[in-house]
C-alpha cells in the first residue's frame, strides 16, 4: 500500500507524491554507442576541439556514466566529458567504457585529415 500525499498546483491540477518509490526501476545498461563520427578536420588556425557523445540502451537506464580514452595520444587527447583535442592528422580509436560495468564499451575509429 502506498502512502499518497495530495497537493494542489497553481494550475488547479492535483499533484501526487508517493513516499513508497519501489515502482521506480533502475534499468541496467546493456549497450552503449558512440554517436557517429568517422572523420574530423585538423586546422592549424583553430583549437581543434570536438565533443564526442554517446547513447545508452535501454534509454531508461539510469547509471550510464562512461570513462573516455583514446589509443593514440600523439593524434588526440580526450577529457572525462568526451571533449577531444586534436593534435595532428592521423587515425585513432576513441573508447567509451561504462563506469559501473567495464565489460560494456564502445570503440570508434576516427580519421583526422587536414
Amino acid at each position: 500500500e502506498k502512502n499518497v500525499n495530495h497537493f494542489k498546483c497553481s494550475s488547479g491540477a492535483k499533484a501526487f507524491i508517493y513516499s513508497d518509490l519501489k515502482h521506480i526501476t533502475n534499468y541496467p545498461v546493456e549497450k552503449i554507442y558512440i554517436k557517429k563520427v568517422d572523420t574530423l578536420r585538423f586546422s592549424e588556425d583553430n583549437e581543434n576541439k570536438y565533443q564526442l557523445s554517446y547513447t545508452s540502451y535501454p534509454e531508461k537506464a539510469l547509471d550510464d556514466k562512461v570513462y573516455w580514452s583514446v589509443d593514440d595520444t600523439e593524434v588526440a587527447e580526450i577529457d572525462d566529458s568526451g571533449l577531444l583535442k586534436i593534435k595532428k592528422p592521423g587515425i585513432f580509436r576513441a573508447t567509451a567504457v561504462l563506469v559501473s560495468n567495464s565489460s560494456i564499451f564502445c570503440r570508434r575509429e576516427i580519421k583526422v585529415i587536414k
